[in-house]
């Protein structure tokens, strides 16, 4: 059996470059803080939402989803920017140590019919345990990042694909056992906690080359069938704890897809394309969920298309979820579990989210007005 060459890059590597657009899924870094205590690691699906008025409607849409989901699934597979080399050296075939504390414990190698929606054919599955992993370790004046992971993985890329000269690529990633056993990766460096996630993923992702000659896998675009409950906090016990899910199950994932524009990477300038079951809920620094007036839940969305542009000049003190301010122009459709409908305009240039509800009259926020209504809704201790 062909296997797949890869370039040799740890996979820490590949989580730090995805952490902006994990971050940006929700809105901003919250705060940079000392603290290092970790967050409830049993998950739980995030409960229907209620579209009670314009506010709540604007501050519960997910905006661009690119950072939620193919910039989480570049940090989990760690594939972007690093196909091409030999994928014996780069995946964990064999139980092992890590560098500076804990294995990862080999599980099994074999080629599995995953029902990808990209390709047919058979893909070449590794499972691996990590248990208490440990690389890197600050305490060494030389080291400047520390990451720990725990839980099972497991990660498919087609039997016979050749990423190096392929214009196209596809993979499949499982992680964790179930919600009550996710698997957990923590990233500290040396300016304090980055992010601690824990994530039930499952997932397909396929990403194809730009039009440049040096293109990279993923510049052109791509897409991804996603069903992920995740936890996620940036910035220690200080920053910015949230619970994500999109989709309801294997059977009923989250649609995305997107595309370049005018041949620079898709991951500055693109079209988003999605549909399906998003949710968000923001946490207290103890990892529970807020309550109160804070908004909070999943519905149905789609869109059939936004303009992003993360060059776009922003106003980083704003904390706006979605990363709503590098959107340019477009729109989507929601709907709550009972049956409210809203329709959300995003015009970039104005700086101005529209949203209709149930085609009442039309409510107009700014960028400035979303973020004093998240922080009084939410996080009033921070205005």
């Amino acid at each position: 059996m062909k296997r797949i060459r890869f370039d040799r890059a740890p996979a820490r590597a590949g989580i730090t470059l995805a952490l902006a657009g994990v971050l940006a899924a929700c809105g901003g870094s919250g705060g940079g803080g000392d603290g290092g205590d970790t967050l409830p690691r049993s998950l739980s699906e995030v409960s229907p939402a209620t579209f009670d008025s314009a506010e709540t409607v604007a501050l519960l849409a997910p905006g661009s989803v690119y950072g939620s989901t193919v910039g989480m699934t570049a940090a989990g597979l760690s594939l972007f920017g690093m196909l091409g080399g030999d994928v014996e050296e780069s995946r964990v075939v064999r139980t092992r140590d890590c560098s500076d504390g804990g294995q990862v414990v080999f599980l099994g190698r074999a080629d599995e019919d995953l029902g990808s929606p990209y390709t047919g054919g058979l893909f070449d599955v590794v499972t691996t345990d990590e248990q208490g992993c440990q690389e890197g370790d600050l305490s060494d004046p030389s080291e400047s990042l520390e990451t720990h992971t725990e839980g099972e993985r497991r990660i498919g890329y087609p039997v016979n694909a050749d990423p190096a000269n392929a214009d196209e690529f596809v993979a499949y990633e499982l992680s964790g056992v179930s919600l009550d056993d996710p698997y957990t990766a923590v990233l500290n460096t040396e300016n304090g906690p980055v992010m601690d996630w824990s994530r039930y993923w499952d997932g397909h992702i396929e990403i194809r080359r730009g039009t440049a000659q040096d293109s990279q896998l993923g510049d052109g675009g791509g897409a991804t069938e996603l069903y992920q409950v995740s936890r996620i906090r940036s910035g220690g016990s200080d920053g910015i704890g949230y619970d994500l899910q999109t989709g309801t199950s294997a059977n009923d994932r989250f649609v995305m897809r997107y595309d370049a524009i005018n041949d620079r990477s898709a991951s500055e300038y693109r079209e988003e394309q999605y549909s399906g079951v998003f949710g968000r809920r923001f946490l207290d620094s103890d990892g529970q969920p807020i309550g109160g007036d804070c908004p909070v839940g999943r519905y149905q969305v789609s869109t059939d298309g936004l303009t992003v542009d993360q060059e776009r000049d922003k106003d980083v003190s704003l904390f706006v979820p979605g990363d709503t301010q590098s959107i340019v122009s477009g729109g989507l459709t929601m709907e709550d579990q009972a049956g409210n409908t809203a329709q959300v305009e995003y015009d970039g240039n104005a700086g101005i989210v529209t949203v209709t509800l149930n085609n009442e009259t039309a409510e107009s926020f700014t960028y400035q007005e979303l973020n004093d209504a998240l922080l009084a809704r939410c996080f009033s201790a921070r205005r």
